[in-house]
């Protein structure tokens, strides 16, 4: 059996964030069905990264990898996971915990969005559309400047304009 792998999401009161997260891990599993994968969220959701670890630890698993479901190496990625494996590191000094980078952005995540727009009926490129790049936002700069980079690399494909917006901790907002 291979190393278990926790995701990590952020978590929302929206119940469709962990549905979200438990069909993108039910297709990791079906590509890897010899991977244990487990999901986690920082906030919102349970359950949180540091009582699956816990768990696994206490299975006599000795090795995990931690992947970020985040976009951004932002407060989430830089504070609150490290915070998470240093407190699990301190109960279980033998797991082995590895750690990926953060998904993205991912240059595919453009090509997803576009798919998107174009179920709206919006043809892709479309000079005579401006879009809205609607992410969380964060009290990290470098973090909401991948996001106005994404805007811009959008924008080169053919858009009118694309527009990083950010619902908190950054203008503008959408």
């Amino acid at each position: 059996m291979s190393v278990p792998m926790v995701a990590v999401a952020h978590g929302s009161r929206d119940p469709r964030a962990a549905a979200t997260v438990a069909a993108l891990l039910g297709a990791v599993r079906a590509r890897r069905p010899d991977m244990p994968v487990h999901a986690s969220f920082l906030d919102h959701a349970p359950p949180a990264p540091d009582r699956v670890l816990d768990g696994l630890a206490g299975d006599g698993v000795d090795e995990t990898v931690v992947l970020p479901l985040l976009l951004t190496a932002a407060y989430h990625s830089r504070t609150d996971i490290p915070g998470v494996l240093n407190r699990v590191q301190g109960r279980h000094p033998r797991l082995v915990l590895r750690t990926a980078g953060t998904l993205g952005p991912h240059p595919l995540l453009l090509d997803a969005l576009e798919r998107r727009l174009a179920e709206a009926g919006v043809a892709p490129g479309d000079p005579d559309t401006a879009v809205v790049l609607a992410s969380a936002g964060s009290d990290d700069a470098s973090a909401n400047d991948v996001m106005a980079r994404l805007a811009r690399r959008w924008r080169a494909r053919g858009w009118r304009d694309v527009v990083p917006a950010y619902a908190t901790a950054a203008r503008p907002a959408p």
